[in-house]
């Protein structure tokens, strides 16, 4: 059965938060991702977004778009499984703080500072490229995330 997973780039000026995955978690150990998990039975992909976001930082996201999906990248080590990935500009509850124990660490980065560090997956600097790039056009050149 193919999984349905929903996860988030929260945006702030220019930067985007990532979590370190905790060792002692099976998906991506020791990798930087996005925010998100497992769609639960009988909810959208919305609505996962929104639990798991409320978990793991303590936020609630107030305003956020559906811009991608991808098929999971490691399929013989993961299983089958479908991405759906929004950007969050703005989310109630303040800063956001790591709040379970899926990740080690959090941290803001640029869309530069990404290409450094070893992300879960590749098709996250594709569409953050893809979102900059559109949000630069709408806002012709004044792009502050």
């Amino acid at each position: 059965m193919t999984r349905i997973c929903s996860g988030g780039f929260l945006c702030k000026s220019g930067r985007y938060l990532f979590g370190l995955r905790s060792n002692n978690h099976y998906f991506y150990q020791d990798k930087w991702d996005i925010f998100g998990g497992h769609v639960e039975q009988n909810e959208s992909e919305e609505e996962a977004l929104v639990r798991e976001l409320e978990e793991e930082l303590g936020v609630t996201p107030k305003s956020y778009s559906l811009f991608g999906e991808f098929d999971e990248p490691n399929p013989e080590k993961y299983g089958e499984a479908k991405h759906f990935l929004f950007f969050i500009t703005d989310w109630s509850g303040g800063e956001p703080q790591n709040t379970s124990t899926e990740h080690s660490q959090i941290r803001w980065f640029t869309r530069t500072e990404l290409e450094q560090i070893d992300l879960a997956s590749d098709e996250y600097l594709k569409l953050i490229d893809e979102w900059e790039n559109k949000n630069m056009h709408i806002n012709k050149g004044s792009f502050q995330p």
